[in-house]
């Protein structure tokens, strides 16, 4: 899983940077987009259900409330990443969803450390 742990830190550093989301955010999007295919079928990224539930814990989400809607919280995150990428969404404000997913890479962070 050290892959996850890459993209989020450069990630969270494009979001950071005046320039904000590239290259290293599409591919964690894509990641995320993987993942779900993982879950629910099949895919070359790899699934750790236990290290997730203590992102979700990291974030402040109860991870024994969270249970079977862990598809779900994974499958919104990946869709809030996709939509920062959209130049001039207006579904959610950008400044929601940079919060948002800075503290999930600040999260895999504290996990992995």
């Amino acid at each position: 899983m050290d892959t996850l742990r890459e993209l989020t830190a450069k990630a969270a550093n494009e979001i950071r940077s005046p320039n904000g989301p590239g290259p290293h955010t599409r591919a964690l999007a894509n990641y995320f987009n993987s993942l779900i295919t993982t879950i629910v079928g099949t895919s070359s990224v790899e699934f750790d259900h236990a290290r997730w539930l203590k992102i979700v814990q990291a974030m402040g989400v109860n991870g024994g409330e969270i249970g079977e809607d862990l598809l779900l919280w994974i499958a919104g995150l990946g869709g809030e990443i996709s939509l920062l990428l959209i130049g001039h969404q207006q579904q959610v404000p950008k400044e929601h969803l940079e919060r948002n997913i800075l503290a999930f890479c600040d999260a895999v962070d504290i996990v992995d450390t």
